[in-house]
């Protein structure tokens, strides 16, 4: 009797290890842009951009992107000059923060359309920065506060995006840290 229930409890066990091993995997959707940086999930919405690289001096290397017109034909022409807008980025976070949703939920495109020209900046914390002298892997890298991307990072950036657009001013727009 006790063989007989282990064959009946082992029956139907067996069929079902049979069944779903016959069903074919289903592959989750994958975001397109999940594996992509910055400047290629601007290009895919359309837009122009430029990267750049600006390096503090501290000697860290830190990208910068730049989105500097709305997709063609949708920029106001009747802006006479174009107002340039600095975005930085929270906490843990990078430029891509500021673009990864649609272009009509994502502040920099809706910036960009409406004829502004927008610098997305980052911090050395992240994957868009990188030290001249010293690797990830190495305690220097990591050997820095909040106050030296403050002292060093932001600086570095502001002056950058003012001499490349001949600007005096700009506005700025940050969240979390990036205020």
């Amino acid at each position: 009797m006790g063989t007989s229930v282990f064959h009946c409890l082992l029956l139907p066990l067996l069929l079902v290890v049979l069944v779903t091993a016959q069903e074919p995997p289903t592959e989750k959707p994958v975001d397109p842009d999940a594996n992509r940086n910055v400047s290629q999930i601007i290009a895919d919405k359309g837009y122009p951009v430029q990267e750049f690289e600006v390096v503090t001096s501290d000697g860290f290397v830190i990208g910068v992107q730049r989105i500097p017109s709305g997709k063609t034909g949708s920029s106001r022409p009747h802006l006479r000059a174009k107002k340039t807008v600095f975005l930085q980025h929270g906490l843990l976070a990078s430029s891509a923060d500021w673009v990864v949703n649609y272009p009509s939920q994502s502040l920099a495109y809706l910036l960009a359309d409406a004829g502004y020209d927008v610098w997305l900046g980052n911090v050395r914390e992240n994957t868009y920065s990188r030290h001249l002298r010293h690797t990830r892997k190495q305690k220097q890298f990591w050997d820095f506060s909040f106050d030296q991307m403050i002292r060093y990072d932001l600086p570095a950036m502001l002056d950058f995006v003012l001499a490349q657009t001949m600007e005096e001013e700009l506005f700025y727009v940050g969240h979390s840290q990036g205020s």
